[in-house]
């Protein structure tokens, strides 16, 4: 992730250069990332990929541009928040689509979208409780990398696999079986910290009520 971040660096300064506004580049992401959607939805899996690759990059630059011009502001992390919400939806909403002729195959894009929805929320709500809980797994670049794997490389391991109980693309639901699992079950366990936080700072359940 740091050589990621890092690599980000020239294009990000180039973006400062122009005097490209960092909520251009926010919602830049969003259109990018939203494309996914369809694409996925249609079957085009490596390009979903892309689109969500390419979001993903646009939503790093916003935040490098807000520091380096110094114009970083509370609206800004409000409305990146948001918009990472609506990204991290896309490519799943689309999977969901596209296998919507099988309820089990379908549940398993829907089940990661809910526990992306989640864990980001329940990280969300901890933060503005002022909790400091450890990171956990399945952090959103974690997610989103998963993801962009089960788009673009899922599809042509799925080859090798072929169809097993008719399953499309296995691999792909594979992967992201996993990001469910773990998701879900880490938004419980960050909630079960979150809880024991604040009983221990005397702001917990009151008469064992839960």
């Amino acid at each position: 992730m740091e050589a990621f971040y890092w690599s980000f660096q020239l294009p990000g300064r180039l973006f400062v250069r122009l005097g490209v506004a960092p909520d251009t580049l926010t919602w830049t992401s969003l259109w990018l990332s939203a494309c996914a959607a369809p694409a996925a939805a249609l079957g085009h899996f490596s390009t979903a990929g892309l689109f969500v690759l390419v979001g993903s990059a646009f939503d790093s630059f916003d935040g490098l541009v807000a520091r380096e011009r110094k114009i970083a502001s509370d609206y800004g992390e409000m409305l990146d928040a948001v918009i990472d919400r609506y990204a991290d939806m896309a490519p799943l909403v689309g999977l969901v689509i596209f296998y919507r002729f099988s309820v089990e195959q379908m549940l398993v894009p829907f089940l990661t979208l809910v526990g992306s929805v989640m864990l980001s929320y329940v990280r969300a709500k901890a933060e503005s409780l002022k909790l400091d809980l450890p990171g956990g797994l399945m952090r959103r670049h974690e997610r989103i990398t998963y993801v962009v794997v089960a788009l673009v490389v899922g599809p042509e391991l799925s080859h090798w696999l072929g169809s097993p109980f008719g399953v499309v693309h296995p691999a792909t639901l594979t992967l992201l079986a996993l990001v469910a699992l773990i998701s879900n079950v880490a938004a419980m366990r960050l909630t079960l910290n979150a809880r024991r936080a604040l009983a221990q700072a005397g702001r917990g359940p009151l008469g064992g009520q839960s």
